[in-house]
Order: structure tokens, then sequence, then C-alpha cells
């Protein structure tokens, strides 16, 4: 059975969350490919760690593409390696393009098998990620983790008014909490802020993009004006639910 390789960063973030289990449902553990199709060395390399991974591996009995498979393209990649020749005594056109052949197939394996391992690995562990992790790092190649992208989320929460001193009276300042959800602070990119002279969102114009949860409006119109407001949280996904209407009326300068 191969070493066990999975990245420090996983065991970082397990160290400080282990008392927060259901943290652990955002990981997704990965298998790295270092490699391209014409990393000839490197995809042989590759190959041979898999091959030595999952041999006799209890977890993976059924390898797809089978190791056999995975040998021969070794086996073919490292005799087109040898057939081209060292830098400065090459072999000519005709070996380039059998060796980038020969690279390109073994790449695919790899790429075929590590899809086969984290298919065997996500139905051994079902909601389990640090056993998915542990048993993807049995096959012979690093794990790494990733936080899941933060999805698109519900309203934002507690939008209030601050009064502050440096306000103007034709001021206000409006605050707000992040959705519920959100794994990670980071995730909110930006807010977006409609208001309208009146309860109808579809007339509503966004007037600020702010990044942290506060705007703070004034009316310049030279006269008391009633604006209504909506507030979203945008995240990589998308933007959130509209939040409830909230109302204000401002005075003049």
């Amino acid at each position: 059975m191969g070493d066990r390789r999975i990245t420090d960063d996983f065991f970082v973030y397990i160290s400080k969350h282990v008392s927060k289990p259901n943290n652990l449902m955002n990981i997704v553990p990965e298998i790295v490919i270092d490699s391209k199709p014409n990393n000839y060395s490197k995809n042989a390399e590759l190959l041979g760690n898999l091959i030595e991974g999952e041999t006799g591996n209890q977890n993976f009995l059924t390898p797809s593409p089978p190791l056999n498979t995975l040998t021969t393209a070794q086996t073919n990649l490292l005799t087109a390696i040898t057939k081209y020749g060292p830098k400065g005594n090459r072999t000519g056109r005709a070996a380039l393009l059998d060796l980038r052949q020969k690279s390109a197939t073994a790449y695919s394996l790899i790429k075929a098998e590590v899809q086969y391992i984290t298919g065997v690995a996500s139905q051994a562990a079902g909601n389990d990620m640090l056993l998915m992790v542990n048993i993807m790092g049995t096959c012979g190649l690093d794990v790494r983790t990733s936080r899941t992208p933060q999805g698109l989320l519900g309203q934002v929460r507690n939008i209030h008014q601050v009064n502050s001193g440096g306000l103007s009276r034709n001021q206000v300042d409006w605050r707000w909490s992040k959705p519920l959800g959100v794994t990670n602070r980071n995730n909110v990119k930006f807010n977006k802020v409609f208001r309208a002279t009146a309860n109808d969102l579809t007339a509503a114009t966004l007037v600020a993009t702010p990044t942290k949860a506060k705007f703070i409006d004034t009316n310049n119109t030279g006269a008391t004006i009633t604006y209504i407001y909506w507030f979203l949280a945008v995240t990589a996904a998308g933007d959130s639910t509209v939040s409830e209407p909230v109302s204000i009326t401002l005075v003049s300068a």
C-alpha cells in the first residue's frame, strides 16, 4: 500500500477546527496532478506512484483504468523518452511526436485513475471528509484540501440605522449583518444597495456597492424625501436573496 501523502494545510485546518465538526463539511479533498500532457518524466513518475500505491491496496480493489494498463503506458513512455535522447543529442522529429503521443496517453490515464480514486473514496467515506482524505492519501499521489466555494446566500440580517455625531441632518447611516450560512467572512465580496422613492424593487436604482456592511446616504434633493432601501450580499456565486425593504424620511440640508 502506498504512503499516505496529505498536505500539511489540512491538518493545520483540522487542529484549528476539530471542536467544530460541521466545518469539515466544507472541506474538498482533491488529488494533486502536478503535471501536463507534455511533462514526460513527471507523467512517468506519477504512473509509477499510482501503480505502487494501488497495488495490493484494499481501498481500491478494481482500479480503472487497470494497473496493467498503467504499467504498459509507463513502459511505453519511458521507452519513448530514452529513444528521443537527452538534450543535445535528440534523434529527430518522429521520435518527438511519438514521445508526445505516449506522454499525452499517460496523462489521460492518470486523470482517469484519479477520477476513479476520488469516486471510490467519496462513496466509502460518505460525509466523513477526514476519512475521504485518508483513503485518497493511500493512492500514491499527494492530496490537498480546499474549502467549497460559498454558494448563494439568504437575506442580510439586522438592518439598522446608526446615529453618529458625524452625520448631517440630511444623512442616514445604514448597517447590517452578513446572511446566515457564511462559511468565511471573505466569501462576501461586496454588497449591493438599491433605493427607490416607492416600495417597488423593480423601480429601484443601484446606488452603492460597499465592500463593508455599511452605507451612508445623503439627501441632496433640496426637499424632504422618503427613501426605500433593499440590501444584498454578493458572493462568487452571485447575489443573495433581496432583503425586506426598510425606509426613512430625510430632510433637506
